[in-house]
């Protein structure tokens, strides 16, 4: 079993069929190894990977109450033309030490890029395999 296995699932992103799931469900601690021990950036147990197909990188992370948040600017601009929650600020983690500011998500962001073929600046470097 792969990690970026392919799964289409219109019936679970409703009218968006083009949008494109990777990965199973993977939890906190898997993207933590997987990362090299980032810390994990939501308040949120677990979720999958949605990537937008299109030209411009918006990666997006699906929770298990059915709601589906952008992880970047790209996808925050996409989210509303899509049905998708305008904002991951609701789910991202508080900065333990710094009032009002919010944890780091870049791990997570550069994470859902490659696992959804894109590289560091967003150009499309085709599908990655994982062992």
């Amino acid at each position: 079993m792969t990690l970026a296995t392919i799964l289409l699932l219109p019936t679970l992103l409703g009218a968006q069929p083009d949008l494109v799931v990777r990965a199973s469900s993977w939890s906190s601690p898997r993207y933590q190894h997987l990362t090299g021990g980032t810390p994990w950036p939501l308040t949120v147990p677990r979720g999958w990977i949605v990537c937008d197909p299109g030209p411009y990188a918006a990666v997006f992370v699906r929770t298990r109450d059915g709601r589906t948040w952008p992880l970047n600017g790209i996808a925050n601009n996409r989210a509303a033309d899509l049905g998708f929650e305008p904002s991951p600020r609701p789910i991202w983690k508080d900065h333990p030490e710094v009032d009002g500011a919010k944890v780091d998500m870049g791990g997570l962001i550069r994470y859902a890029l490659n696992v959804c073929g894109y590289d560091q600046d967003g150009s499309d470097i085709g599908a990655l395999r994982f062992r």
